[in-house]
């Protein structure tokens, strides 16, 4: 999908909802729907496509999902207030899973997996988002199903970190873990990112050249 924003400039499109959370634990209070946090909610990331699953950990009775904010594209992180701001029409399937403990949100997309850190300090959230990422790939999950064993938006108070690792990077032995909500498509109707090179593709070709 292309957006003809002027004679000689098309921008590409890349649909996706803004705010995707659910209700934060009881013990927050009344919360303000602006920054994210670990219920998710105003993430503003843009790689929550047609086809991303989003984990996040539940800590109220119902979750209370809700979604909006649609945009038709962004860049890494909202840092004006706004990005291409659109109606969304999304259908999504949502699975319960009792026996996954999250702390913070989590989301898989077709190209990455993906971890977050939510904090008013950029530093204390890119080292939130580095943690989970190793948290991730510490779980005795991640290691039974695979082998081998952006930028912030500066009028938020809470700022989003995210770190991504590329899903080539891990080979599935099963299919991947069920999840909480999967985003099956978007139509459209009218934060800090990292990315972890391909370092299992470059070891099996040292461990090849070496052999």
């Amino acid at each position: 999908m292309i957006g003809l924003f002027a004679p000689g400039i098309d921008i590409p499109l890349h649909p996706f909802f803004g705010s995707m959370g659910i209700a934060p634990p009881e013990s927050a209070g009344k919360y303000n729907s602006a920054p994210p946090w670990m219920h998710a909610g105003n993430i503003d990331n843009k790689e929550m496509v047609a086809g991303t699953t989003l984990f996040i950990p539940v800590n109220a009775k119902g979750a209370n999902f809700e979604v909006g904010d649609g945009h038709a594209g962004q860049g890494n992180g909202e840092v004006d207030i706004t990005a291409m701001e659109t109606q969304l029409t999304g259908t999504f399937q949502f699975i319960v899973h009792k026996d996954q403990h999250l702390l913070w949100p989590r989301a898989e997309t077709p190209d990455y997996f993906i971890s977050m850190g939510f904090d008013p300090d950029l530093k204390t959230a890119t080292e939130m988002a580095i943690r989970n990422m190793i948290t991730f790939l510490s779980e005795p999950t991640t290691i039974k199903q695979f082998l081998p064993s952006g930028k912030p938006d500066p009028l938020q108070r809470t700022v989003p970190a995210h770190h991504l690792i590329p899903e080539t990077m891990l080979t599935p032995s099963s299919p991947s873990p069920a999840t909480l909500i999967s985003l099956n498509s978007l139509i459209p109707t009218a934060e800090c990112m990292f990315s972890v090179p391909n370092l299992y593709s470059a070891l099996n070709r040292r461990g090849a050249a070496q052999r």
